[in-house]
């Protein structure tokens, strides 16, 4: 059951351009689903929301709430940067797009810490 704490923002960080894949990784499928959807997913059960930084246009089609990077092509910690420009919680979880074995366990670790 999804956390309703409204302190709480789940930001995932798909802004990369997958330039070594050779293909958009946040779109692999995994488990039956693209790999950023899974991600989304495990990042709502812990926050209650989750918002794709990174190419807002590509995630919208897929129904995924997202917003562009402010900072095109400068990292992961531009990312952050832009989640925490627009912000309304006191707390922000962040997740790469691409851990395929990430546990909502060790999310909800994070949280109680």
């Amino acid at each position: 059951m999804p956390v309703t704490d409204h302190r709480w923002s789940g930001w995932i960080l798909a802004g990369g351009l997958s330039k070594r894949l050779g293909q958009d990784k946040a779109l692999l499928p995994f488990e039956g689903q693209p790999l950023v959807l899974r991600t989304v997913n495990l990042v709502r059960q812990v926050t209650g929301n989750a918002t794709i930084v990174g190419r807002a246009a590509v995630f919208k089609q897929i129904g995924i709430a997202a917003m562009d990077d402010h900072r095109q092509a400068e990292g992961p910690l531009a990312g952050i940067i832009t989640a925490l420009e627009v912000t309304e919680s006191e707390w922000n979880l962040f997740c790469p797009c691409d851990l395929p074995r990430l546990d909502v366990r060790l999310l909800e670790h994070i949280r109680e810490r």
